[in-house]
């Protein structure tokens, strides 16, 4: 496929300069949507992606003044084309130096310096092929300041993982294209999806609803065909994925902050709220007095010396993680079916460590 480049090209001009110096009717605001929203080679954008992008950020224009903003806008920035049927699909130049609109300023760039660090190994190829230019960016940025201050904090601060650290699922980096792509623009999805009970991939027509991150995992939150239950899929498990031109048809009243309070990601066992009461060693309940584990909690010292904690809470399956991670620390006293879970776990890993 042939490479064509714009060959007019100013000269001693600063990029926000040129932009400036375009003819009154054009919109600064909308070239530099379009600057932002330009992927890097070997992925591209047509002009009628980039229209539809600008719409929804409610920047009206027609498919013409987007097509002369790409000539003018190649004249000062380093933008190719491929032909295409459809018309041309436009990208940056892959050597090309990521331009910040506006310049990355130090707070942004330690800001993406510590994600780098800290959420690397959780994001999929596909999200780091799209960090990696801020990333060098940033660090572009930090390198010019003194070895003090931001250039240092980097150095100075770190996070821990309380559980067990997982490397994340494999996600084939078109996938998760077309899935956030679908969400951004509101279209269905065409795919072939590898359950855990499966054999073999079927066939589904989903209609997008969110994501959400969960440890290693990424879960794509939809409804089937004309279903209205939201089921939850992992991307990972996702064989193939085609956005399609169809308008998805979301529940009437959804909402992602409401289908997390509800509990739907606490598998195992029901939403239902429960009265906890366990016994905790008192060493054990120190950070509970810092970190509640609920709104509606108390804790009181036993003559025994340990503390007996009374909060409302989920029954959940993170419940249960939670309270076994303390081992012998702690004691299930109430409700009376989490005690006898407890103590047929307790008699279970009995009797597997006396054989």
């Amino acid at each position: 496929m042939e490479l064509n480049h714009i060959p007019v090209r100013r000269q001693n001009l600063s990029p926000i300069v040129a932009i400036l110096n375009c003819t009154m009717s054009d919109s600064l605001l909308r070239k530099i949507r379009i600057l932002q929203r330009l992927p890097r080679w070997p992925k591209s954008a047509g002009t009628q992606e980039i229209r539809r992008y600008l719409e929804s950020l409610g920047l009206e224009t027609s498919l013409r003044n987007v097509q002369r903003d790409l000539i003018d806008l190649s004249c000062d920035f380093p933008l190719l084309y491929d032909e295409d049927p459809q018309g041309h699909r436009w990208y940056w130049d892959k050597n090309a130096d990521l331009v910040q609109l506006p310049g990355m300023d130090t707070d942004l760039a330690l800001t993406f310096t510590l994600v780098e660090r800290y959420l690397k190994t959780l994001l999929p190829p596909g999200v780091l092929d799209k960090l990696n230019p801020h990333f060098q960016s940033a660090q572009n940025t930090l390198n010019r300041l003194p070895k003090r201050g931001a250039r240092a904090w980097k150095n100075k601060v770190a996070i821990l993982p309380r559980n067990q650290k997982l490397l994340p699922a494999h996600i084939q980096s078109h996938i998760l294209e077309q899935v956030t792509d679908a969400l951004f623009f509101g279209q269905q999805l065409k795919t072939h999806y590898l359950g855990r009970s499966y054999k073999e991939a079927k066939e589904v027509r989903l209609n997008p609803l969110a994501l959400v991150f969960r440890d290693s995992v990424i879960y794509l939150l939809a409804t089937k065909g004309d279903e209205k239950q939201i089921r939850q899929y992992s991307l990972h498990r996702f064989k193939a994925v085609k956005k399609l031109p169809d308008k998805a048809r979301p529940p009437q009243g959804f909402s992602l902050d409401q289908y997390i309070s509800e509990g739907h990601f606490d598998y195992g066992k029901t939403a239902e709220i429960i009265d906890l009461k366990v016994l905790f060693d008192a060493e054990a309940a120190v950070h509970l007095s810092e970190t509640p584990i609920s709104e509606k909690q108390s804790l009181s010292k036993q003559a025994d010396g340990r503390v007996l904690l009374k909060a409302e809470v989920i029954n959940s399956s993170q419940l249960r993680w939670w309270l076994l991670g303390f081992g012998a620390q702690v004691e299930v006293v109430g409700p009376k079916s989490l005690r006898d879970e407890f103590r047929e776990i307790a008699q279970a890993l009995l009797n597997r460590y006396q054989e």
